[in-house]
């Protein structure tokens, strides 16, 4: 699932001073425009201007990941919105196209939180009972608990975001996962295949894997329930507590219709597992050392499922310098 942005468009976006950009609807207007992925050029040179027109960021520290591009986390100071910025990559243009994407993207979640605020404040005004105030959730709405770039070269950019979602009576989990194809200006996520509906049973991921009949979906699950179970294994072996109790937490791996969450390391394909139970488990989610989920499954390993095209040809080049080194 993907959307286009002319290259132009994105290094405009990137080059154009703040001060000479109209003022920006207010977040109501936004309400359907919220999901990124499916938002139309327009749509989206609007979810820039919102952000340069209602952002005020803070700089986190600096980043590099093993092939030397730099990356940063910049976080809105008023809302909490985090969003991901590259900060050195040897291809000058390509960091532009990146960070005009995500420029979109910090647009979008401070839109979010906005909403979410107004919606708040409206239900504070008028939908008191019997002489008392409804409740509600105030600020912070969701917690981003772990953002991080993951893989960058000058064609594609990959990032994760597991963010802890307030809820009233439930622990909420949103992991976001998406590619940038800085070629075609595209925003990517893992989707379902043509004709299948919201039929969890088989996937596409980007331009990458192509996951759409049953015989390529039970082997992709046999590769990675075999891995999560290996990982399971060692963790008590080398006495990980937490990593076995977390893997033996996840829905069972033969599970029909499961959430499944990608994205890109200089590795391989790195694969969330969103299913936990009982439901508290989902704060295995927010540990970093965590060797049960993701699973990262080797861009080798994976050979057998990929597209041919400029993804495959770039992830398997990293793949190489990685193993060599």
């Amino acid at each position: 699932m993907g959307v286009r942005l002319d290259r132009v468009v994105l290094v405009t976006l990137v080059l154009v001073v703040a001060g000479a950009i109209s003022q920006a609807r207010e977040p109501s207007d936004f309400v359907q425009e919220k999901l990124v992925k499916r938002a139309d050029e327009a749509s989206r040179s609007k979810l820039a201007k919102y952000y340069r027109t209602h952002a005020k960021v803070r700089l986190g520290r600096e980043h590099r990941l093993a092939n030397g591009v730099a990356w940063r986390l910049l976080t809105d100071v008023r809302t909490g919105a985090v969003a991901p910025r590259i900060t050195w990559m040897a291809d000058r243009e390509s960091m532009l196209l990146a960070n005009a994407l995500f420029e979109i993207i910090h647009g979008e979640e401070i839109i979010d939180y906005d909403w979410r605020d107004l919606e708040r404040r409206h239900t504070e005004l008028y939908r008191w009972e019997g002489g008392y105030p409804p409740y509600v959730i105030k600020p912070p709405y969701t917690v981003q608990e772990k953002v991080a770039v993951t893989y960058a070269t000058s064609r594609l950019v990959s990032y994760v975001d597991v963010t802890h979602e307030v809820r009233e009576i439930s622990m909420g989990i949103v992991v976001v996962e998406r590619v940038l194809d800085l070629e075609q200006g595209i925003i990517h996520s893992i989707s379902s295949c043509p004709g299948s509906g919201c039929d969890s049973s088989n996937f596409r991921f980007g331009e990458l894997l192509d996951v759409c009949d049953d015989e390529a979906y039970k082997r992709f699950m046999t590769l990675w329930s075999d891995k999560v179970r290996q990982a399971i294994a060692k963790a008590r072996i080398r006495g990980d507590g937490r990593s076995e109790e977390c893997g033996e937490s996840m829905e069972p791996l033969d599970k029909e219709r499961r959430g499944l969450a990608f994205y890109l390391t200089l590795a391989g394909v790195a694969v969330f597992n969103k299913d936990w139970w009982p439901n508290i488990a989902k704060y295995c989610a927010f540990y970093d050392d965590l060797t049960v989920n993701p699973i990262i499954l080797t861009y080798q390993e994976l050979e057998p499922f990929m597209k041919p095209g400029p993804w495959r040809d770039d992830v398997l080049r990293q793949g190489r310098t990685m193993s060599r080194r």
